[in-house]
């Protein structure tokens, strides 16, 4: 459960950091592939 817990709640400043990163990063690449979707909608 500890390890669960270290995952959802980062300790230090720089774990925050990188997890929002990664967060972003997945938010962004979702918001880029709707947008292709919609221009491109026979290709889906």
């Amino acid at each position: 459960m500890g390890e669960l817990s270290f995952v959802l709640i980062p300790r230090s400043a720089v774990e925050r950091r990188i997890y929002m990163l990664i967060l972003g990063g997945i938010v962004l690449l979702m918001g880029v592939y709707l947008v292709y979707a919609l221009v491109h909608p026979e290709k889906f």
